[in-house]
Protein backbone atom coordinates (compact mmCIF):
# COMPACT_ATOMS: atom_id res chain seq x y z
CA UNK A 1 0.00 0.00 0.00
CA UNK A 2 1.14 3.54 -0.60
CA UNK A 3 2.65 4.91 2.58
CA UNK A 4 5.70 6.98 3.43
CA UNK A 5 8.86 4.96 3.71
CA UNK A 6 12.10 5.57 5.47
CA UNK A 7 13.89 2.69 3.79
CA UNK A 8 17.10 3.71 2.03
CA UNK A 9 16.86 4.01 -1.74
CA UNK A 10 19.67 2.60 -3.85
CA UNK A 11 21.14 5.42 -5.90
CA UNK A 12 24.38 3.66 -6.78
CA UNK A 13 24.00 4.46 -10.49
CA UNK A 14 23.95 8.22 -9.90
CA UNK A 15 26.18 10.69 -8.17
CA UNK A 16 24.77 11.43 -4.72
CA UNK A 17 24.79 15.18 -5.31
CA UNK A 18 22.65 14.73 -8.47
CA UNK A 19 19.81 13.05 -6.57
CA UNK A 20 17.23 14.32 -4.10
CA UNK A 21 16.91 12.73 -0.67
CA UNK A 22 14.27 10.03 -1.36
CA UNK A 23 13.82 9.02 2.29
CA UNK A 24 10.90 11.43 2.75
CA UNK A 25 9.20 10.60 -0.57
CA UNK A 26 5.94 8.63 -0.68
CA UNK A 27 5.58 5.25 -2.36
CA UNK A 28 2.88 5.17 -5.08
CA UNK A 29 0.36 2.39 -5.53
CA UNK A 30 1.53 0.84 -8.83
CA UNK A 31 0.35 -2.78 -8.62
CA UNK A 32 -3.14 -4.12 -9.20
CA UNK A 33 -5.18 -2.56 -6.44
CA UNK A 34 -6.83 -4.75 -3.79
CA UNK A 35 -10.50 -5.57 -4.25
CA UNK A 36 -13.52 -5.23 -2.01
CA UNK A 37 -15.57 -8.43 -1.92
CA UNK A 38 -18.91 -7.87 -0.16
CA UNK A 39 -20.70 -9.89 2.43
CA UNK A 40 -24.14 -8.90 3.68
CA UNK A 41 -23.86 -5.69 5.70
CA UNK A 42 -20.38 -4.77 4.45
CA UNK A 43 -20.01 -1.12 3.51
CA UNK A 44 -17.50 1.45 2.38
CA UNK A 45 -17.14 5.18 1.90
CA UNK A 46 -15.33 6.01 -1.32
CA UNK A 47 -15.34 7.81 -4.62
CA UNK A 48 -15.28 6.18 -8.05
CA UNK A 49 -12.16 7.22 -9.95
CA UNK A 50 -12.05 4.88 -12.94
CA UNK A 51 -13.02 1.70 -14.69
CA UNK A 52 -10.24 -0.86 -15.17
CA UNK A 53 -10.88 -2.52 -18.53
CA UNK A 54 -7.44 -4.04 -19.10
CA UNK A 55 -9.07 -7.45 -19.13
CA UNK A 56 -12.46 -7.25 -20.90
CA UNK A 57 -13.56 -10.45 -19.18
CA UNK A 58 -12.76 -9.01 -15.74
CA UNK A 59 -13.78 -5.34 -15.66
CA UNK A 60 -13.39 -3.64 -12.29
CA UNK A 61 -14.63 -0.34 -10.84
CA UNK A 62 -11.84 1.60 -9.14
CA UNK A 63 -12.42 3.72 -6.06
CA UNK A 64 -10.47 6.04 -3.83
CA UNK A 65 -10.95 5.07 -0.18
CA UNK A 66 -12.40 7.95 1.86
CA UNK A 67 -12.50 6.20 5.23
CA UNK A 68 -9.55 5.59 7.54
CA UNK A 69 -9.28 1.86 6.73
CA UNK A 70 -11.12 -0.66 4.56
CA UNK A 71 -10.62 -4.42 4.60
CA UNK A 72 -9.99 -5.68 1.07
CA UNK A 73 -8.33 -8.70 -0.52
CA UNK A 74 -5.59 -9.68 -2.94
CA UNK A 75 -5.51 -12.95 -4.86
CA UNK A 76 -8.29 -15.34 -5.88
CA UNK A 77 -11.57 -14.73 -4.03
CA UNK A 78 -11.68 -18.24 -2.54
CA UNK A 79 -8.21 -17.88 -1.03
CA UNK A 80 -7.65 -14.12 -0.98
CA UNK A 81 -5.31 -12.49 1.50
CA UNK A 82 -6.79 -9.70 3.57
CA UNK A 83 -5.13 -6.30 3.15
CA UNK A 84 -5.99 -2.93 4.64
CA UNK A 85 -6.61 -0.05 2.23
CA UNK A 86 -6.03 3.32 3.88
CA UNK A 87 -7.66 6.68 3.25
CA UNK A 88 -6.54 8.08 -0.12
CA UNK A 89 -5.51 4.70 -1.54
CA UNK A 90 -7.34 2.97 -4.36
CA UNK A 91 -9.24 -0.31 -4.37
CA UNK A 92 -11.53 -2.02 -6.83
CA UNK A 93 -14.73 -4.01 -6.91
CA UNK A 94 -16.51 -6.11 -9.49
CA UNK A 95 -19.03 -4.43 -11.77
CA UNK A 96 -22.18 -5.51 -9.97
CA UNK A 97 -25.25 -4.98 -12.15
CA UNK A 98 -27.11 -3.20 -9.36
CA UNK A 99 -24.43 -0.49 -9.19
CA UNK A 100 -23.05 -0.39 -12.74
CA UNK A 101 -25.28 2.34 -14.19
CA UNK A 102 -25.15 4.59 -11.14
CA UNK A 103 -21.38 4.44 -10.75
CA UNK A 104 -20.73 4.77 -14.49
CA UNK A 105 -23.01 7.81 -14.48
CA UNK A 106 -21.16 9.33 -11.50
CA UNK A 107 -17.83 8.85 -13.26
CA UNK A 108 -18.97 10.11 -16.66
CA UNK A 109 -20.83 13.09 -15.17
CA UNK A 110 -17.54 14.51 -13.94
CA UNK A 111 -18.91 14.83 -10.41
CA UNK A 112 -17.77 11.52 -8.89
CA UNK A 113 -19.02 12.38 -5.40
CA UNK A 114 -18.12 10.76 -2.11
CA UNK A 115 -20.46 7.76 -1.92
CA UNK A 116 -21.53 5.38 0.83
CA UNK A 117 -22.16 1.85 -0.47
CA UNK A 118 -23.61 -1.00 1.59
CA UNK A 119 -24.13 -4.62 0.47
CA UNK A 120 -27.67 -5.37 1.63
CA UNK A 121 -28.34 -8.91 0.45
CA UNK A 122 -27.69 -11.45 -2.26
CA UNK A 123 -30.74 -12.58 -4.25
CA UNK A 124 -31.35 -14.99 -7.13
CA UNK A 125 -32.30 -13.62 -10.53
CA UNK A 126 -34.97 -15.26 -12.67
CA UNK A 127 -32.15 -17.09 -14.47
CA UNK A 128 -30.81 -18.45 -11.18
CA UNK A 129 -27.71 -16.22 -10.97
CA UNK A 130 -26.68 -14.53 -7.74
CA UNK A 131 -27.20 -10.77 -7.71
CA UNK A 132 -26.33 -8.32 -4.95
CA UNK A 133 -28.68 -5.57 -3.79
CA UNK A 134 -26.84 -2.46 -2.60
CA UNK A 135 -27.63 0.78 -0.86
CA UNK A 136 -25.90 3.75 -2.50
CA UNK A 137 -25.97 7.17 -0.78
CA UNK A 138 -24.56 10.60 -1.66
CA UNK A 139 -24.90 13.96 0.07
CA UNK A 140 -28.03 16.03 -0.68
CA UNK A 141 -25.88 18.61 -2.50
CA UNK A 142 -24.21 16.01 -4.72
CA UNK A 143 -27.55 14.31 -5.30
CA UNK A 144 -29.01 17.59 -6.62
CA UNK A 145 -26.11 17.90 -9.08
CA UNK A 146 -26.51 14.30 -10.23
CA UNK A 147 -30.28 14.62 -10.61
CA UNK A 148 -29.79 17.70 -12.82
CA UNK A 149 -27.35 15.85 -15.10
CA UNK A 150 -29.12 12.49 -15.26
CA UNK A 151 -31.67 13.21 -18.05
CA UNK A 152 -28.95 14.34 -20.47
CA UNK A 153 -26.82 11.29 -19.60
CA UNK A 154 -29.80 8.97 -20.18
CA UNK A 155 -30.49 10.62 -23.53
CA UNK A 156 -26.84 10.33 -24.56
CA UNK A 157 -26.72 6.73 -23.49
CA UNK A 158 -29.92 5.88 -25.40
CA UNK A 159 -28.31 7.45 -28.48
CA UNK A 160 -25.21 5.29 -28.05
CA UNK A 161 -27.35 2.18 -27.80
CA UNK A 162 -29.37 3.10 -30.89
CA UNK A 163 -26.33 4.12 -32.94
CA UNK A 164 -27.12 7.86 -32.82
CA UNK A 165 -23.92 9.86 -33.34
CA UNK A 166 -24.80 12.99 -31.35
CA UNK A 167 -21.91 14.68 -29.53
CA UNK A 168 -21.00 13.36 -26.10
CA UNK A 169 -22.05 15.04 -22.86
CA UNK A 170 -19.57 17.64 -21.70
CA UNK A 171 -18.03 16.97 -18.33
Amino acid sequence: MAKPTTAPVNTSNAAADDMPDFASWTDRQVTFVPYWHPNQGDKFYGKIVGIDMRNPEFVRLQFQCLQNELKCQRGPVAEGNEVIVRKGENFSMSVYSALADELTFQLQSGISPPTFIEAQKKVKTSSGKDCWQFRCRVSPEDNAKLVALYPAWQKERAGELSGDTRPALEA
